[in-house]
């Protein structure tokens, strides 16, 4: 199956096999997923949405981990850069959460998001997809 899309003036055509379409793309299920991992990574969501900071609390209560769990985490996202434990108490982003953010500013980023999105339309439609800038 052919999919076409144009991207910022770039013509892009793939070619999908149906086991790689995206309705076929597998996920992991959460069972598969490494606990930590999973734990660490809702706690780095919740910490950056909280710019200002988030108590242990209620940053453990919104990953549904109990106090302990979410400080042992907390802690290893402090030593890896990723959160900072202000003088009050909370937690906060830490520098290589900003790091990666700015980096991921550089790259056109809405052009990426939109890509899948246009070769969606453009198999839908039977028609060429564009994003204009």
């Amino acid at each position: 199956m052919k999919r076409y899309a144009m991207l910022q003036n770039v013509s892009i055509t793939t070619e999908l096999q149906p086991e790689l379409q995206p309705e076929h793309q597998q996920v992991r299920s959460s069972a598969t997923q490494p606990r930590a991992t999973d734990r660490g990574l809702r706690l780095l969501s919740i910490v950056a949405d909280h710019p200002s900071g988030v108590a242990l609390a209620e940053a453990a209560r919104a990953a549904e981990l109990s106090p302990s769990t979410a400080l042992r985490q907390l802690r290893s996202l402090e030593s890896a850069g990723f959160a900072i434990h202000l003088a009050n108490g909370h937690w906060a982003p830490g520098n290589e959460l900003f790091r990666i953010a700015r980096a991921l500013t550089v790259i056109d980023s809405l052009a990426r998001v939109a890509q899948p999105v246009l070769v969606d339309l453009a198999e839908q439609t039977g028609e060429s997809a564009y994003l204009a800038e």
